[in-house]
């Protein structure tokens, strides 16, 4: 079936069927406004991450998984040509591990000595596969292609369950010869769902001998061949056929264990019930690099890998032998136990089960394994629903007449008969669609799903998986003036922003806008009082319905790489330099248009779109038009429609992409071409920039509604989407949810010099001293948490409103991703980067940077690296050594500053050996051990002035100071500032945690530069066993004015997994923030947890003598009473202001409009003749802490996203003299 026919979708989640048998699983649990079928809580859940579920994939590695999806033929295959097909097996592995680039395949004979000879194992002759009659259709990318490290067969003998560094390598196909150009996208269901799921897998194990692999604690290579790594808890199944009067033999087949090498199908659980992100993303990293090298072999045991299954779940309690104080079964995880984290299994096969001795075994034999239906009828009534994917099973023919599998529901009678007609015993098309719907229907998931090629598969995993992750965003409130307090439309505005998960569809976006408007009482003494408007479409506060109900007249942008004579590179650097800076010189056009013109502008090579791509497609161009026609909402010859009949979904969800507004220029700056910018852009639209992960930075108008030169209306001004994106849109398509832009949009005010009709962002010494110069609005933003190679792109929004003749609008300046030869320069998921001012060059100058941290990658390993302390700290020794991370995350270990106007390296800051392309001559080598992580601060960091010094923070808990004060880039540092995790408190080298999050820098009265910052994993909440902190330091500073080091002022230690849930806040003196803590009773697990609202002073200890106490107390525990009490924080147990069940993703603090009277005018004749007016009744803002609650809390009227706020106490109006000037007047 292609997708231009009627597509049978399964049942959309997992259904109740009281009414035909008990379950005791069934409950609804709605979250972000969608109802999400998954086990009843004992208690409330976890509100913004519950307990992610435990996810296995039970995958079918049978032998015909090397046919190709459309029929049971090889795959044709030019491993040094572009013609290659795609065997399931293939297709299987990119949908769940991402997409090969320059993909092709070799089809590699099993009685070749060279396979005998990569695959040998010790103490073996030839592996068990050796003249297998398939051959084993190898993929590549280019001519390289995952293999087997001979090498590590010696740590794999005495450490069977462990993954060495080395098991993996790159080799060109025809030879042993190591290649590094294997290139694959973070594309596949994997990348997009780890951190939201707990993956486990299982691949089948087809030989009847119980063997294990294991003697002990080493291996055993002979047994595990003569078994295939058998997996069995207690011992090994066993049967025999009617008529057999020897009795039992071994039937050990099913699912192989977790001895088994990496490459040969290893078994991957589900590991520790409180493993941390970073833990989640490693072993999301194994069964992609297990799936990548596992070869298709052998029948398929289905029944036996259920069976297995049912144990792992069920039944087995032996230590994982990764981490002996944990099971290696989640049988005693106390998620699952106490009823909040899911148990779920996913069958991928294209097959009838067998091995299994039925039917000879069924009338006077001893079957070794129950039917798989009845094995799923077992995990339904525990509470796993099975899901069942028939790949490559459709259409089958029965009595002349084809029925479609995706048809078959064994809830009507008349299927049943047609299944169980002994006429159609003999068909094994049918029988095969009839048991998988079998499997399904028993298991609790109604149907089965029956997707014919990859784009069906990728879309039926996506929409399993969609249905399991009830998560909420992880934005902030945003606020803006509208410049008119006493405007009756709006005084000033908040933005509210989630998303709801779809199934069949891309995830949606939750965008809305509140007024708040100054109203005047009806009784004239009273004062004027800022009111909260109700959410209300109908004038406009809806942006998604704005957009969704006014689909056409949409613009797009994007940039078009140079077609060379590699062809367009649209995921490389692209930056308008013609000096090689050591990355590469590489360029690009912007384009833009409607969605029609968008579509036709954008050559299918930029996108990577290929005829493949698409299922029926002749051509590449008529995938790119099936693709993105599909994007952006227009018809594409398919049933596929992001506008459906009169529905329309064209906004993707937002999940990190906290907005950014941007109005009129505002910012406090003494320079007197700032004050000519801000009246030349005196007009300019007030607008919220914000990215989703369909793979679109929108820019939205604010002021939508607000009047008759602004009705309601679609207020999407444009979308972009950075060329980088480009390649991963096919992915998503058919409606898949994938993170394709997920990035923070950093938007700044930054001088300039009229270059002709461009500009340079830098401006000379003599310009700064006589305030001469231009200004420019630029916004710069990272790929994020994306399904996209890591990577920064920046924009010139400083016009943001396009007219007709293209010279306003956005305007492409630069994307960092990769040098000229594709190797990265950053890690795959990117933080949100720093816009700064430095002075440097010859002669120096004011230039813009950009700072952009190396981001996250990589897996930890089990040995410690040491490190350089340049500058130690006595009262809080910095450890040693931290954790060594694997080559993964080679690129994330990194700092590189740049030029905002073009994307030119100044400088990078890069371990020794590990400088990427020919960026030698503009690399600081430096002791980094760790990804980085963090969001980077300058002081510094008013708009305008210039950084002397920036810090940033680590993916083990470091804070990193770098001195920018020289002209001359080369002599700038990058030391060690601060460990979160001193020795003196007896910490580790294992005991850190991230920074995430941005440092907060301030002044104290002596003008010493103050630091606060915060340790913690932003993603899973419900990881326990971790410590984190807050800690407030001093720069300390010689008296000559010399930078020494760094002090304590105070610090709080949160144990027990608690953590700062998103951003610090600083105002009036105090810092502001939540924090989450899990349910730390292991009898009480599934609890919600305790969200703590934080305010502190962000230097004055609360106790001198013990700085562990933290800072001194600064919120108002009631912000009603005349004479508040301050505390340190407040939650849900000691205050009525925190709901019970919410979990606060930081906090954020904005005033209400100041509203005043302002009368219609008077005439006096002190002031001359005229009308005149006067200004009374002045009623200041409040000062408001406001956050996003999740699930929790109270969504304001009209809207969906639930918030929390309550009132601040005022800082003190302090007047101070600014300067002095003589009035004269004259008579």
């Amino acid at each position: 079936m292609t997708d231009t026919a009627t597509a049978k979708q399964p049942a959309s989640s997992v259904r109740s069927r009281s009414q035909r048998r008990s379950l005791g699983w069934l409950g609804a649990l709605v979250c972000g406004g969608v109802t999400l079928t998954l086990a009843a809580p004992v208690q409330a859940q976890v509100d913004v991450n519950p307990p992610l579920p435990n996810v296995m994939f039970l995958v079918d590695t049978s032998g015909s998984m090397e046919y190709l999806a459309s029929s049971t033929t090889f795959p044709t295959c030019n491993p040094t040509g572009s013609n290659s097909q795609k065997s399931r097996w293939t297709d299987l592995v990119e949908v769940m591990t991402g997409s090969v680039q320059n993909y092709r395949c070799y089809a590699q004979s099993r009685s070749s000595s060279a396979f005998a000879d990569e695959y040998r194992l010790p103490g073996l002759p030839q592996i068990y596969d050796y003249q297998y009659t398939n051959p084993y259709h190898r993929i590549l990318s280019g001519t390289c292609t995952p293999g087997p490290n001979p090498a590590s067969l010696t740590a794999l003998q005495t450490a069977p369950y462990s993954y060495p560094t080395d098991w993996l390598k790159f080799h060109t196909y025809n030879s042993t010869t190591a290649c590094t150009t294997f290139q694959q996208a973070n594309d596949g269901l994997l990348d997009t769902f780890r951190g939201r799921v707990r993956f486990g897998l299982m691949t089948f194990d087809t030989h009847t001998d119980d063997g294990t692999g294991v003697a002990g604690s080493t291996a055993n290579f002979p047994s595990g061949m003569r078994g295939t790594w058998s997996y069995y808890v207690g011992g090994a199944k066993a049967g025999h056929p009617a008529g057999c009067t020897t009795g039992d033999y071994v039937q050990e087949v099913g699912a192989r264990n977790a001895a088994a090498p990496p490459w040969e199908g290893r078994m991957v659980a589900f590991g520790s019930p409180n493993a941390t992100q970073s833990d989640l993303q490693t072993r999301a990293d194994w069964i992609q690099n297990v799936l990548l090298t596992t070869r298709p072999y052998g029948a398929t045991p289905i029944a036996g890998m259920l069976s297995d299954a049912y144990a792992f779940f069920n039944l087995d309690t032996s230590q994982d032998p990764l981490d002996t104080s944990q099971d290696f079964g989640p049988r005693s995880d106390p998620f699952v136990d106490q009823g909040c984290r899911k148990n779920v299994i996913v069958l991928l096969t294209d097959g009838e089960p067998n091995l299994d001795l039925r039917p000879f075994c069924e009338s006077g034999g001893h079957c070794p394994y129950e039917r798989s239906e009845d094995i799923a009828k077992q995990f339904d009534a525990d509470g796993t629903p099975v899901f069942v994917i028939g790949f490559a099973v459709n259409s089958v023919n029965v009595g002349g007449t084809t029925l479609d599998c995706s048809d078959l529901d064994l809830a009507q009678a008349a299927d049943q008969t047609l299944c169980s007609n002994p006429a159609n015993a003999t068909n094994r098309e049918l029988q095969a669609c009839c048991t998988l719907s079998r499997i399904a229907y028993n298991g609790g998931t109604d149907r089965a799903y029956f997707p014919t090629n990859r784009d069906e598969l990728r879309q039926a995993l996506s929409n399993i998986l969609s249905q399991l992750v009830p998560t909420t965003s992880r934005t902030l409130p945003v606020f803006a003036g509208t410049g008119d307090v006493r405007n009756g439309f709006a005084g000033s505005y908040r933005v509210l922003t989630s998303f709801t998960p779809k199934q069949f569809d891309t995830w949606s976006a939750v965008r809305e806008r509140q007024r708040i408007v100054c109203k005047t009482p009806s009784n004239p003494s009273d004062p004027i009082e800022p009111e909260l408007e109700a959410i209300d479409p109908a004038k406009g506060d809806d942006f998604v319905k704005n957009v969704n109900d006014n689909p056409n007249g949409r613009k797009f942008y994007s940039v078009l790489g140079t077609n060379g004579s590699s062809g367009i590179l649209s995921d490389r650097s692209i930056r308008p330099l013609t000096i090689d800076d050591g990355v590469g010189v590489y360029s690009g056009t912007q384009y833009s248009g409607d969605a029609s013109a968008f579509v036709t502008a954008t050559p299918a090579a930029a996108a990577s779109i290929t005829a493949g791509d698409c299922v029926g497609a002749s051509t590449a161009t008529q995938c790119r038009d099936r693709i993105l026609k599909w994007t952006v909402g227009l018809p594409n010859g398919t049933i596929y429609n992001r506008c459906s009949g009169t529905t329309c979904n064209l906004i993707g969800d937002i999940y990190h992409s906290t907005p950014r507004v941007v109005g009129s220029p505002s910012d406090i700056v003494r320079d007197e071409s700032y004050d000519a910018f801000a009246i030349e852009q005196i007009d300019r639209p007030l607008v919220l920039y914000t990215s989703t992960n369909d793979g679109f930075l929108h820019a939205f108008d604010m002021n939508v509604g607000a009047g008759t030169s602004n009705p309601v209306g679609n207020n999407e001004l444009w979308a972009f989407v950075p060329p980088a994106v480009l390649t991963g849109m096919k992915t998503q398509y058919p409606g898949l949810h994938k993170q394709l832009l997920d990035g923070v949009p950093v938007i700044r005010d930054v001088v300039a010099t009229a270059n002709g009709s461009t500009f340079k962002l830098e401006r000379s010494a003599a310009d700064a001293q006589d305030g001469a110069g231009r200004w420019r609005t630029i916004l710069i933003q990272s790929f994020g948490s994306a399904s996209t190679r890591g990577g920064y792109f920046a924009l010139d929004v400083t016009d943001p409103k396009p007219n007709s003749s293209g010279s306003k609008g956005p305007k492409f300046l630069w994307q960092l991703t990769t040098t000229d030869a594709g190797d990265p320069l950053f890690g795959p998921s990117t933080p949100t980067p720093l816009i700064t001012t430095l002075f440097f060059g010859d002669p120096a100058k004011e230039v813009a940077v950009a700072v952009l941290p190396g981001g996250d990658g990589g897996q930890r390993l089990g040995t410690n690296c040491t490190r350089t302390i340049a500058t130690p700290n006595s009262a809080y020794p910095a450890r040693g050594a931290v954790r060594c991370y694997d080559s993964g995350a080679d690129s994330a270990r990194s700092l590189t500053i740049v030029r905002l106007d073009t994307g030119e390296v100044i400088r990078t800051f890069r371990p020794a050996g590990l400088v990427p392309g020919n960026l030698a001559a503009r690399t600081t080598e430096t002791d980094i051990e760790s990804p980085i992580t963090g969001q980077p601060v300058a002081y510094p960091g008013d708009t305008g002035t210039v950084a002397d010094r920036i810090f940033v923070g680590d993916r083990d808990g470091s804070l990193w100071r770098v001195n920018t004060s020289s002209t001359n880039p080369a002599d700038w540092e990058m030391d060690l500032f601060w460990d979160a995790y001193p020795t003196s408190l007896s910490f580790s080298a294992a005991s850190g945690q991230p920074i995430v999050t941005p440092p907060v820098l301030s002044v104290d009265g002596l003008g010493q530069l103050t630091i606060a910052f915060s340790t913690g994993d932003q993603e899973t909440f419900t990881a326990a066993n971790q410590t984190n902190f807050v800690w407030s330091l001093t720069e300390t500073v010689s008296t000559n004015g010399k930078v020494l080091g760094s002090k304590a002022n105070w610090f709080t230690r949160l144990d027990n997994g608690e953590r700062v849930a998103g951003p610090i806040s600083l105002f009036n003196g105090a810092l502001f923030y939540s924090t989450f803590q899990p349910e730390t009773s292991a009898s009480q697990v599934c609890n919600a947890g305790d969200s703590r609202v934080w305010g502190v002073d962000y230097l004055i200890p609360k106790t001198d003598t013990n700085l562990g106490d933290g800072g001194s107390p600064r919120l108002p525990e009631d912000p009603n009473a005349t004479a508040p009490t301050f505390v340190q924080y407040i939650s849900a147990s000691t205050s009525t202001l925190i709901d019970n069940g919410s979990t606060i993703f930081g906090v954020g603090v904005a005033q209400l409009p100041t509203c005043n009277e302002v009368d219609t005018g008077f005439s006096d004749p002190y002031l001359g003749s005229g009308a005149h007016r006067s200004v009374s009744r002045v009623n200041p803002g409040k000062f408001q802490l406001v956050m996003h609650t999740g699930a929790g809390g109270t969504a304001i009227g009209g809207g969906k996203t639930k918030t929390l706020s309550f009132d601040l106490p005022a800082p003190p109006a302090i007047a101070t003299i600014d300067s002095w000037a003589a009035l004269v007047e004259g008579l």
